[in-house]
């Protein structure tokens, strides 16, 4: 056999035992009665309780849109410079550089965690 078609053979065995390991679990699943698995929950779900106070004064909408996030990932500090001149225009209020603390990119915290 050549390398290429024992690797077919091995992959194609490789997914029929787990086609019928599969197959064997979820039937001893469903004989046995087995209450559905809950990988994803973390607490019984409550529905939301929102109150809105129709009466309270209104205060002045603060235009939160006129701000820029960017997501840091770039090494080297130059990821914002061809972008000055048309933010400069925009006049935004800030920008927030998110992920600034990763360890990947900047070396900032170091240490476990």
């Amino acid at each position: 056999m050549t390398t290429y078609r024992l690797l077919v053979y091995l992959s194609l065995v490789f997914f029929l035992t787990n086609l019928v390991l599969l197959g064997v679990v979820l039937t001893l699943r469903h004989r046995l009665a087995l209450a559905p698995l809950e990988v994803f929950v973390a607490e019984e779900y409550r529905p939301a309780d929102i109150k809105i106070n129709v009466g309270a004064k209104w205060e002045q909408l603060r235009p939160f849109w006129q701000s820029f996030a960017q997501g840091g990932e770039e090494l080297g500090g130059t990821m914002l410079a061809p972008t000055v001149g048309t933010m400069k225009q925009l006049a935004p209020r800030y920008v927030r550089l998110d992920h600034i603390f990763d360890d990947d990119y900047y070396g900032v915290v170091k240490g476990p965690g």
